[in-house]
């Protein structure tokens, strides 16, 4: 027998013989995931404090039994307004937390894991994603016009979007070119306040710096 063992059978055989005044919380004696019924005789109240440390020397009791290191890590986590203080400023939390971190890389892996062999498949036009666990399911979506990725019917807005904001900003370029191009031939054949004051520079003073901008003509002009 283990010295963990040999504590832990102390402390379940003097929690069945007082009654706890003030907060306490129920535990089993043996464990749910060992089976464990919740039968009076398998029933005792501990202390927060003592609830804690029982399920510690549980998972040092039992190393390799996942849903005891996974009970005594939840009971770790969330608020501490039963608890007589914080559970986690310890060095055992520590131990723990690593513990748990081993225990779910050992259950989430591989076939394990709910995900696994699971991928996700996106419709742009319907805006729509399916999560897909099999080869035919697959096959059925390619037909319907689905491809594989997630939120693809998203990035396929952002990028119209794009292009059309590309596509805006290239109509913009193209008219003020023309107008340049026209205001440039009109000041030639002209002159210049006539051209200011056809193509409205009233409110823009600057038609060299428009037409230096935008004209390409006046860009190639031989000066």
């Amino acid at each position: 027998m283990t010295k963990y063992k040999r504590y832990y059978e102390l402390l379940m055989d003097r929690a069945k013989n007082r009654t706890i005044s003030g907060y306490s919380e129920k535990h089993h004696i043996i464990p749910r995931c060992m089976n464990g019924d919740n039968k009076k005789d398998n029933l005792v109240r501990l202390t927060a404090r003592e609830h804690f440390v029982a399920h510690l020397m549980l998972t040092k009791i039992y190393p390799d039994n996942h849903g005891l290191i996974g009970a005594a890590y939840m009971m770790t986590v969330g608020s501490d307004k039963f608890h007589g203080g914080n559970r986690n400023n310890n060095r055992r939390y520590d131990w723990l937390k690593r513990k748990f971190s081993e225990h779910m890389s050992v259950i989430q892996s591989g076939e394990n894991n709910s995900q696994y062999g699971s991928f996700w498949m996106s419709h742009c036009e319907l805006k729509k994603d399916v999560k897909v666990y099999s080869n035919d399911k697959y096959e059925e979506l390619l037909d319907e016009g689905y491809v594989k990725g997630r939120t693809i019917w998203k990035k396929y807005e952002r990028y119209l979007i794009k292009k059309q904001k590309m596509l805006i900003k290239e109509s913009v370029v193209i008219v003020k070119q023309k107008r340049a191009d026209d205001c440039y031939l009109y000041m030639i054949n002209n002159g210049y306040e006539k051209a200011y004051k056809k193509f409205n520079f009233n409110n823009n003073p600057s038609m060299y710096m428009f037409l230096k901008r935008h004209s390409v003509l006046f860009r190639n002009r031989n000066d």
